[in-house]
């Protein structure tokens, strides 16, 4: 059996590291980096001469077969010999205010932007990537609602494009996007998609292709025939004025159907979403997946775990295609129609949608466990979550076949909130960047929570007393439904309306969520130079605290150690 130890897996560019050989019964080895043969010796050491994700790979031959075993270096030319605050737990809001973070992306210039609500109105912020803010804004988009922004994107113009919809309860709900300037603080448009008689949800918004319109999936209510109750739809919106364009189209199988999450991929469209094969009720809902052409024309649909004539209660969260594969996680009751208690699916098929395989994931003696979010890793995937009954916000790694590598949870004692949906969950560099919100929902006195934790072992390095590490269990799911369904699809009702919005600057208060909160720096001398008639000295001081050393920090210094009595 292969297997190998490191001794770094986060270093600076120029830096070597040494793999262990650790395989058992093999005669001869076989080490690559990123596919590439560098060595056949019994261990292997590797200088890494620039920044990148590396996959180190040990092929150990035995007399009989082979195996191999791999794992990944994370070389970065940004390490900071100071990382012990790299990563942080903080929370974002006002005292008596009610802020929630419902999505997180990467800007265009290493930073990142947040999009949520303050009380009512919608939030956008921007965040450096350790955590403090460098602009927060606010606008009303739909008056008298809450507003919900659920979906933010950079486009290729580099404005954000976002949607969502304003109001709570299914029947009362306005879909809305917009297309904002973050550097000119502008919008270049904001339309409401909206009726007289429908209440419509937006939930994902996707440019076509760089410099093409922008694509934009929801649900909604109240639908007359043909539609059929709540419908999912599709529509183009103008990149340049946000009207609706080519598509706006509604599509239904039953009663109820949503498309809850989707992306684009060679040039189609992915999507996947809670649809009802009854005419109403909750016992015929299934997490399926389709795919559809650029148009809006559907070239297949899927419905998977339980087959639709059973009883079940199933839902899609989130979807992911990459490598010529489809990920999708899903929740729900596999055996009834109780949505308080949820079980956990991962769901991998083909781009056809063929099934590769289907896990089920549990935490003992806990099931009311709702993942929404997954993100892709060099190795693997990651998973955002939260537990209904202990307030626990939780992260799960796994392999690319759906194996947990690690699994923690984050303890907050006054309760731990996601969007749903939402985009609450993103890969930047190293480090995964995770939104959530505290407190009771509806309560007026939230806040935003954002976390940086690294991929390669999900830890904090703050001190956080309730955060701690989880054991789920993952096992095949047997005799998974996979069949072959269609979809109706008709022309929408639902129009377009413009609108424009006044920004106003909002101020939110940044603080640790765990941790001393106190700074805690080492000096070390670079330079010495005492050759010419004047000394020069030249140190570097290391904060590896929690809070900001100041500038104007004094420090002495001594002739010998200035600790140790004369």
């Amino acid at each position: 059996m292969a297997d190998f130890s490191a001794s770094a897996d986060l270093i600076g560019v120029g830096e070597s590291v040494v793999f262990t050989n650790t395989s058992e019964n093999a005669i001869s080895y076989s080490w690559s980096v990123n596919g590439n043969q560098e060595a056949t010796s019994n261990n292997f050491s590797y200088t890494f001469n620039s920044g990148d994700i590396y996959e180190i790979c040990l092929t150990a031959q035995g007399t009989y077969c082979d195996d191999t075993y791999c794992d990944y270096v994370v070389v970065t030319e940004n390490i900071d010999e100071c990382s012990g605050g790299s990563t942080f737990f903080k929370t974002i809001g006002n005292p008596g205010s009610a802020e929630k973070g419902y999505c997180i992306i990467s800007s265009e210039d290493s930073n990142f932007y947040i999009a949520g609500s303050s009380n009512a109105s919608s939030l956008l912020l921007k965040m450096s990537p350790s955590g403090e803010i460098i602009w927060s804004r606010s606008f009303d988009l739909v008056i008298n609602k809450q507003d919900q922004i659920l979906d933010l994107k950079l486009d290729s113009d580099q404005k954000l494009i976002a949607t969502g919809y304003g109001g709570t309860a299914s029947l009362d709900r306005t879909g809305f996007a917009f297309k904002y300037d973050p550097v000119g603080n502008t919008f270049d448009w904001i339309q409401f998609q909206d009726h007289n008689s429908l209440n419509v949800s937006n939930f994902d918004i996707n440019e076509v292709s760089s410099g093409g319109n922008y694509i934009v999936t929801g649900q909604s209510a109240n639908n007359s025939s043909p539609g059929q109750g709540c419908d999912a739809y599709l529509y183009e919106l103008d990149r340049n004025t946000g009207l609706i364009a080519n598509i706006n189209d509604h599509y239904h199988i039953g009663s109820c159907e949503t498309f809850q999450a989707v992306q684009l991929y060679e040039g189609d469209i992915f999507l996947t979403g809670r649809y009802n094969f009854a005419g109403g009720g909750t016992a015929q809902m299934r997490s399926c997946i389709s795919r559809f052409d650029i148009q809006g024309n559907e070239i297949w649909t899927k419905a998977y775990i339980v087959n639709p004539a059973a009883t079940a209660r199933m839902y899609s969260q989130d979807i992911l295609v990459e490598n010529d594969e489809i990920l999708v996680v899903q929740s729900g009751d596999k055996n009834g129609t109780n949505a308080a208690n949820p079980e956990i699916f991962l769901t991998k098929t083909d781009l056809d949608g063929n099934l590769l395989w289907l896990k089920e994931i549990s935490l003992p003696n806990n099931n009311a466990i709702l993942f929404s979010e997954i993100a892709s890793l060099p190795d693997g995937y990651a998973l955002l979550g939260t537990n209904n009954t202990q307030n626990k916000l939780f992260i799960i790694k796994t392999n690319k076949d759906g194996e947990v590598i690690w699994s923690y949870n984050y303890g907050i004692t006054t309760g731990a909130n996601i969007g749903n949906p939402g985009a609450e969950l993103i890969l930047d560099n190293i480090y995964l960047y995770f939104l959530a919100w505290d407190g009771t929902p509806n309560s007026g006195n939230n806040n935003i929570i954002v976390g940086k934790v690294s991929f390669l072992d999900g830890q904090i390095s703050s001190d956080c007393p309730e955060f701690e590490e989880e054991t789920f269990e993952v096992i095949d799911f047997p005799n998974p439904h996979e069949s072959t369904q269609s979809l109706f699809q008709y022309n929408s009702p639902v129009g377009a309306v413009t609108l424009s919005r006044s920004i106003m600057p909002i101020t939110l208060e940044v603080e640790d969520f765990c941790g001393s909160q106190v700074a805690d720096a080492t000096v070390e001398i670079s330079i010495a130079d005492c050759s010419q008639e004047t000394f020069f000295l030249e140190i570097e001081v290391c904060n590896e605290g929690d809070s900001p050393l100041s500038q104007f920090t004094p420090f002495s210094i001594y002739r010998g150690n200035p600790t140790l009595e004369d």
